[in-house]
């Protein structure tokens, strides 16, 4: 038996090292390359940013001057909702004929039906105390997972 050499592959040697880094250029090009910029924003608003707890009353003022400033539709979102203020303003909103809508957190049911619902009533004191009769009038299920509260239509995130 004799040593046979090996023969070297079509791709072996300088040219298979060349092939290996120019597919090693081409994928850190790929990798390292800034993507496409955001799309920009429909519409004429900007984003603003409040940090809580040192901006809350600036975040606050800035909420209520847009829900009073709103025209058409008013889409409000909140994990937890426990400011009379701010049901007041979203009420006053929807009795000026703008279209409200409120999504919230599941978890927090019980929160939007007592400060919607003491708002409607004229309450000012915090923690408003509706009693039970009051709630299951002013509260009316409207689809799983929604509900009307004092006029306004309310879904929750049930997951």
């Amino acid at each position: 038996m004799g040593t046979r050499g090996r023969r070297p592959g079509p791709i072996a040697g300088l040219p298979g090292y060349l092939v290996l880094l120019a597919l090693l250029l081409l994928w850190l090009f790929q990798e390292l390359r800034p993507g496409p910029p955001p799309p920009a924003p429909s519409g004429t608003g900007q984003a603003e940013a409040y940090f809580m707890p040192q901006d809350g009353e600036k975040a606050k003022a800035r909420l209520l001057s847009l829900m009073e400033g709103a025209k058409e539709g008013l889409l409000a979102a909140f994990y937890e909702f426990r400011d009379l203020e701010i049901a007041r303003g979203l009420l006053q909103a929807h009795r000026r004929g703008v279209e409200v809508r409120i999504y919230g957190e599941s978890d927090h049911r019980q929160d939007f039906r007592r400060y919607l619902v003491a708002a409607s009533l004229g309450q000012a004191q915090e923690p408003p105390r509706v009693p039970r009769a009051l709630l299951r009038e002013r509260v009316r299920p409207t689809s799983p997972g929604c509900e009307e509260i004092a006029g306004i239509p309310v879904c929750y995130d049930e997951r």
